[in-house]
């Protein structure tokens, strides 16, 4: 037996205690169970077994540990199980890159997309379904480019590579299960999106599609011909003006009937996507896991310390962006209540907190103790570093409670006829709604929005903001807990005199 065959047999009488403490570990780690089982079972369109013979990740080690008529269910090696992972990811994510030029081509494309009205509806929102399709088509283009290249140091065992590999998937995941759980239509805004987006331009491919040569001539002959006589088919099927009044009723039961049909499109469609970028999500932590146990819990743990700056970027842009979108770009400062001010201005101070512990998080890992003065400036950081990060849970959780409460309250803020009307004109981004300006002081702002669809938008708003909040609690944790390891570590510093 050769040293290649000895270093992948597994029969009792070559186990090793390495070997042994390795089982132990691995019986114990459920999430590399279930990553081993994933990448056994699960389809793998790009391995073959004489490919992965030449890499030396599994295929003679399920061999070779088919000892004695027994065979070793869990016979891939830690980096066959990661290589597979990888080419799960990156099949996911080519999936996510396609779905997303299928959604610019048709509402982009196609429509020759131009005009204002066209192109605000793409506005950054906390509750278009269509904005987290792009933003996952984003990601996907990022990890499918991440993926193809952590093939290459798989195989070529960079532990460096996989590092880095390890960081890009730490950043995005929470930007991909953010955009995943925004597909989840609990509150029911895909039929609300439809039916306010249905006369512009992005709409027009859908509507020749919905609306039928057959439908307009039945209408036609059935109808009045004279209202309908001076419209094309794409206006009968709009069937209202700019005001939002009706062109005639001949158009309106078409009009209905496409939407509705539309509706269930969307549907089916964002559900998919929601389906599939949740098995993603997936996918991503088990690799992630995988990872962090191939390159050593310690070495992950060490870079992070010395990373803590740099990995909290992303939940101070987070806050950020937060604050920003709840108060710049969903609403006006006349329209949104006190409590919807003061989530945004507790995101602002988030941000403000997580920048401090950024800081001091840089100070504590780059900064060397040489004597009695270096050791109390660290102490005091330390101390500092682990108030700040307990006032950023705080802000953190009253945001999560707030936007739970306020959510399941939303109805008592859109009762008012003139606050529901002017909430409803910040939420239209296409021109859907009439009189937002004021002109008319008899009519009624924004009647083609109804109070249950001015709540249910809020709501699913609200929901969003509480899984912002609950992705940006765990970064809060995560730096409380290395914060009052590095006190304990420096509370432990010995320094001597010459």
């Amino acid at each position: 037996m050769d040293s290649s065959e000895r270093s992948i047999d597994h029969s009792p009488q070559h186990e090793t205690l390495v070997d042994r403490a390795r089982k132990m570990v691995s019986i114990k780690c459920g999430w590399e169970r279930l990553a081993r089982l994933i990448a056994k079972y699960a389809p793998c369109f790009w391995c073959n077994p004489s490919f992965m013979a030449g890499t030396l990740l599994f295929w003679k080690e399920s061999t070779a540990s088919s000892n004695g008529g027994h065979h070793n269910d869990i016979a891939l090696t830690d980096r066959a199980v990661l290589y597979r992972l990888t080419i799960l990811c990156s099949f996911f994510a080519a999936g996510q890159v396609l779905f997303g030029i299928y959604i610019s081509v048709v509402y982009l494309v196609i429509p020759d997309c131009q005009s204002s009205t066209c192109t605000q509806s793409y506005i950054p929102n906390l509750w278009n379904p269509l904005n987290a399709v792009l933003g996952l088509t984003i990601i996907g283009l990022v990890l499918f480019g991440a993926s193809l290249n952590a093939l290459k140091i798989i195989q070529n065992v960079d532990i460096l590579g996989a590092l880095r590999y390890y960081w890009v998937l730490q950043w995005i995941s929470p930007f991909e299960a953010l955009f995943v759980f925004n597909l989840f239509d609990y509150h029911q805004v895909t039929k609300i999106f439809v039916r306010h987006w249905w006369h512009t331009e992005s709409f027009d491919w859908f509507r020749k599609q919905f609306c039928s040569d057959e439908d307009f001539l039945h209408d036609y002959a059935t109808g009045n011909q004279t209202d309908v006589n001076n419209l094309s088919l794409d206006e009968f099927c709009i069937c209202n003006t700019t005001t939002g009044e009706l062109v005639n009723d001949t158009c309106y039961d078409t009009r209905e009937e496409a939407i509705d049909d539309m509706t269930v499109y969307s549907t089916i469609f964002f559900t998919t996507n929601f389906v599939w970028g949740l098995v993603f999500v997936i996918v991503l932590f088990l690799t992630t896991q995988m990872l962090e146990f191939i390159i050593g819990i310690q070495l992950v743990q060490k870079s992070k310390e010395r990373n803590l700056s740099f990995w909290l970027t992303l939940p101070i842009s987070a806050c950020f962006f937060s604050g920003y979108a709840f108060i710049g770009v969903n609403f006006d400062d006349q329209v949104v209540s006190e409590e919807l001010k003061w989530i945004s201005i507790t995101y602002y101070l988030s941000c403000g907190t997580f920048a401090l512990v950024a800081f001091l998080g840089w100070y504590l890992a780059f900064t060397s103790v040489l004597d009695s003065s270096d050791k109390k400036r660290k102490e005091h950081a330390s101390i500092l570093f682990i108030m700040a990060c307990v006032v950023t849970i705080a802000c953190i959780s009253a945001i999560m409670v707030v936007s739970i409460v306020f959510s399941t309250f939303a109805s008592v803020t859109v009762e008012n006829g003139e606050g529901r009307g002017r909430m409803a004109c910040e939420l239209d981004k296409v021109g859907s709604c009439s009189n937002c300006d004021g002109e008319d002081d008899n009519a009624e702002i924004c009647p083609e929005w109804t109070s249950t669809e001015v709540k249910n938008v809020l709501s699913a708003i609200l929901k969003q903001n509480v899984i912002v909040a609950a992705i940006l609690l765990i970064y809060a944790l995560e730096s409380l807990r290395y914060g009052i390891k590095m006190r304990s570590h420096i509370t432990s510093y010995q320094v001597a005199y010459v």
